[in-house]
């Protein structure tokens, strides 16, 4: 033990002291707009082994910063050669293939189809989010630009416009670990008044988001120790639909389904223009069964009044927006969902990379050499 001060007043000095130097480092953090441990947490081992995580987010890293995530992804270690038409594709559970090996992803099934834009090989990256929403997608997209996308694939569901500060517990971390790249945009694109009530406020803490420094800690290990993939043998297309329909109606955020959050899809397409890339929306493969009471629900998820709601409201935003839009929402077939009904298998994975490639390939037909022109909305 360290022995004791030799009084009170020295004491207190010394007490002065250490107060002081942590005020005038929270100081120079807040002017320099400097956090130590964003900067820590961008640091990982992946240089020191291999350059190959398909994954934006897994099990070990925790709810880190997104530029921290990026910094372990493959696309940050993968030169944009001159030959390569990328493509970023983002969304939640479905696009981020949980519980699929990195060789059964949709990012991999297209691209070990050999397909040719303009002449130059399409290759994609898996930058979904699990649980997230399409304000992560847009987080996630505001950062990865920077890896100059020719393709940004977005995909969506009803679940994804949620307009309550904290519909799902992660995105409320979310924000909080990302609320200056949040508040960045928000100020940019004007959704300032949206934004003031959603990530918690440290407008005089220089240093924060101490509580993401364990997640990064364990991230240090994945590249040695990778964690094994658990693949569900369940099948929610079994379930029985419950007689009581699921239509949100006690769930603040949910209606008006058309609210401020749908402006993050105008905002997509505003960051793919500034770096000359082209954002194409896609409402993602949802399960729908037949039985008893599928007369009001598709699934246990989706009620019929909420998503017709939803899915009338997404055709008329993109087409009305100008927004280049697919939908897949009945592309694969009810066996081909696992535990969840926005989880697919494998060979449900074959049908949307299947589909995608076709319609990629239509439009490559009206794409010039330079610009692809996307004037008419896929209907």
């Amino acid at each position: 033990m360290f022995p004791p001060l030799s009084s009170l007043s020295t004491t207190l000095r010394v007490m002065l002291k250490a107060v002081t130097l942590v005020i005038t480092i929270n100081f120079i953090c807040l002017a320099t707009h400097f956090n130590p441990v964003a900067a820590l947490t961008r640091v990982n081992l992946w240089g020191l082994v291999r350059h190959d995580r398909a994954y934006l987010v897994d099990v070990q890293n925790g709810l880190l910063p997104i530029d921290s995530l990026l910094a372990a992804h493959m696309v940050a270690y993968s030169p944009k050669s001159n030959d390569e038409f990328r493509v970023l594709i983002l969304g939640n559970s479905d696009p981020y293939d949980a519980g699929l090996n990195d060789d059964e992803t949709l990012s991999a099934r297209l691209n070990e189809r050999n397909i040719r834009i303009n002449g130059k090989r399409l290759f994609s990256y898996n930058l979904a989010f699990p649980a997230g929403g399409i304000v992560s997608s847009t987080l996630v997209l505001e950062a990865a630009l920077i890896y100059q996308p020719d393709l940004v694939i977005s995909f969506v569901t009803a679940n994804m416009f949620n307009n309550r500060d904290g519909f799902w517990d992660q995105n409320i971390a979310v924000f909080s670990v990302n609320r200056e790249r949040l508040e960045q945009i928000a100020s940019r694109y004007k959704m300032t008044d949206w934004f003031v009530p959603r990530p918690p406020v440290f407008a005089l803490l220089g240093i924060h988001d101490q509580g993401t420094l364990a997640g990064w800690f364990n991230s240090l290990f994945y590249p040695f120790v990778q964690s094994e993939i658990p693949h569900p043998t369940w099948r929610i297309a079994q379930d029985p639909i419950p007689a009581e329909p699921s239509n949100f109606m006690d769930v603040p955020g949910t209606y008006p389904v058309l609210n401020p959050t749908w402006n993050f899809l105008d905002i997509s397409q505003q960051m793919a223009e500034s770096v000359g890339s082209h954002l194409l929306i896609i409402n993602q493969p949802t399960l729908v069964v037949d039985g008893p009471h599928s007369d009001v629900s598709y699934s246990r998820m989706y009620g019929r009044a909420f998503y017709d709601t939803y899915y009338a409201t997404l055709k008329s935003y993109t087409l009305t927006h100008h927004l280049w839009y697919l939908d897949m929402w009945r592309t694969v077939a009810p066996e081909d969902y696992t535990d969840g009904e926005l989880y697919i298998d494998p060979q449900g994975t074959v049908r949307v990379a299947d589909e995608l490639a076709r319609q990629l390939s239509l439009r490559a037909i009206i794409m010039p050499q330079e610009k692809m022109l996307i004037l008419n909305p896929v209907l």
